[in-house]
């Protein structure tokens, strides 16, 4: 299996580094049934990933015409996963506030249309920055926090206090 162009279902559910972590975590446990399960692959694979992981499992099984019951067919899908993630591009995201998964939701959804490709969040919380965000992506640094905005006021303005 040497699509990787393939657009994967499971991959489309990743937006931040922790769910690549977690899909990972959920990779070495299917790992373990190769070679241990006589029966059916299946029932094994869904009682380890959540519901929405599985119906993504399901559908790129479908699509690279796989069968989920074969263990030949779950070592390769593995793999292709694993290269896949290798190649995830993150952009580190620092925040001054904890996001809500809906926050996190709107910023994914936001870059992945603007940057043109798909992208990962990598995120940070530092209160310090007081509001606002810093962005790290492709070589690039964008400080936007208001920390920032006060640094820059108080070196021009030093006399103030």
């Amino acid at each position: 299996m040497d699509n990787l162009s393939y657009r994967s279902r499971l991959m489309s559910l990743l937006t931040t580094r922790e769910d690549v972590y977690a899909l990972e975590e959920k990779l070495e446990n299917l790992y373990t049934l190769i070679g241990k399960v006589n029966t059916t692959l299946e029932p094994k694979i869904k009682d380890i990933l959540d519901y929405n992981t599985f119906n993504a499992f399901l559908e790129d099984f479908k699509n690279l015409r796989l069968q989920p019951n074969n263990q030949t067919d779950l070592e390769n899908y593995i793999d292709f996963i694993k290269k896949k993630i290798e190649k995830i591009n993150y952009l580190k995201l620092t925040l001054a506030i904890t996001p809500s998964k809906e926050l996190i939701d709107e910023i994914f959804y936001w870059i992945n249309k603007n940057i043109g490709q798909d992208v990962v969040l990598d995120l940070t919380v530092d209160k310090r920055l007081i509001a606002g965000s810093i962005i790290e992506y492709g070589g690039r640094f964008k400080n936007y926090s208001i920390q920032a905005k006060l640094d820059a006021f108080w070196a021009k303005n030093p006399n103030l206090i």
